[in-house]
């Protein structure tokens, strides 16, 4: 009885770590990635070494054996109740992060003020791995032909263009995309230095703009607002 009690106990204890060990590999190969954070980098392969010391002889207290079934039991729920949690706390997904914006009217000058007209909004998410891009607009002179999001040196400072997104032809319609983004580019997104151009036919340098920012509130054009209010420069990260 007493070597049927110790296989049954490694058996248990192997069966947990197998299963352990391959929910934390899997989490460790997707932050292994060149794109995850160095800190989710070295994280996950902490966990992978704690991982191969699960069920690890020393790690358990001796159980008495006065009663079998319970015994059991008892090992079952703890060595597999480690694998469960280990892979339902590495799967967890991480918080999106959301930015926003009001499309304007890019600037103008005396000349080209007939030509740029317009507003919109447009918002992006960030899931850890693809920029979401969605958004509308209304109020065009001309069909719109082309939106990208550019990458400026600072909120208000525009910038070279960083990808090119979708856009309906016309003088409204929607925008989209999914992107993905390098580490400095994700940087320079929540520093606020990403903003969403929309160029038309009469205005093909720009006929709508607005910088990506985390989300606030907006009263109004010209509306008072109580407070500090939202200022971008202290909001963004830095």
């Amino acid at each position: 009885m007493k070597t049927n009690e110790k296989d049954m106990d490694a058996d248990i204890k192997k069966l947990a770590r197998t299963h352990a060990r391959a929910a934390i590999g899997a989490h460790v190969e997707s932050m292994n990635k060149d794109d995850a954070p160095a800190a989710a980098r070295l994280s996950a392969q902490t966990l992978l070494d704690r991982g191969k010391g699960l069920g690890r002889r020393g790690g358990h207290a001796r159980t008495p054996r006065h009663n079998n079934k319970k015994v059991c039991g008892e090992m079952i729920s703890r060595h597999l109740g480690m694998a469960v949690l280990a892979s339902g706390l590495l799967a967890a997904p991480a918080a999106a992060e959301n930015f926003e914006t009001r499309l304007s009217p890019s600037p103008l000058t005396d000349g080209t003020r007939v030509n740029i007209k317009g507003e919109g909004t447009a918002l992006v998410q960030w899931d850890g791995n693809i920029l979401s891009v969605s958004g509308n607009f209304q109020g065009l002179v001309t069909n719109a032909t082309t939106a990208a999001i550019y990458d400026g040196m600072g909120i208000g400072i525009p910038g070279p263009k960083a990808f090119d997104i979708s856009v309906t032809q016309g003088t409204s319609g929607m925008i989209w995309g999914s992107l993905t983004l390098t580490r400095k580019q994700l940087a320079d997104l929540r520093a606020g230095r990403m903003y969403v151009q929309i160029n038309s036919e009469k205005a093909p340098g720009g006929n709508l703009t607005g910088w990506l920012l985390p989300p606030h509130p907006f009263p109004g054009e010209g509306v008072p607002v109580a407070g500090q209010g939202f200022l971008p420069q202290f909001e963004v990260k830095k």
